[in-house]
């Protein structure tokens, strides 16, 4: 099942913290229930999951980093390589980071590519235009749309 991954990397936290399914119940886990969601059967509620998580004292984000093999999300750590390469004035990587996303048709990436672009050299009329838009568009904000705009915040008109 495409859940499987999260009870198992449950699992594992649990049997490290030496917790049993039991310990749980506190928080309105079940033991079956959380047995189902360790077995890949089933998923549990996020507020369920989360307050799983704090009884082994492990934030969602790490929860979510063990799931992804320690990875982090694309769009960070190209946006951490930008911030890294733009304080070096390594131009050279900026410019890789652009040529490595502008070839995909991806918001994702197209973003990445004219936040680097934008740390090096004028952007044009219409990927100002792009960014602004996506800009406008976004009605919750986070890490993701704050790098963007302090990326691109000198080109745009926000």
């Amino acid at each position: 099942m495409i859940y499987k991954k999260y009870g198992e990397v449950f699992k594992k936290l649990r049997l490290q913290h030496h917790l049993l399914l039991s310990d749980f119940e506190r928080v309105g886990l079940s033991k079956s229930t959380l047995s189902y969601f360790e077995n890949g059967k089933s998923m549990i509620s996020l507020d369920k999951l989360d307050l799983a998580l704090q009884e082994m004292h492990t934030t969602f984000r790490s929860y979510m980093l063990m799931i992804n093999n320690d990875e982090e999300d694309y769009w960070l750590s190209q946006f951490k390589e930008i911030e890294k390469a733009y304080f070096s004035n390594d131009l050279k990587k900026l410019q890789a980071i652009y040529m490595k996303n502008v070839k995909y048709d991806m918001e994702e990436n197209q973003v990445i590519a004219l936040s680097a672009k934008a740390c090096y050299t004028k952007l044009s009329t219409d990927e100002i235009k792009y960014i602004e838009n996506k800009l406008k568009s976004y009605q919750v904000w986070h890490s993701y749309e704050m790098y963007i705009l302090v990326n691109t915040l000198e080109e745009i008109n926000p």
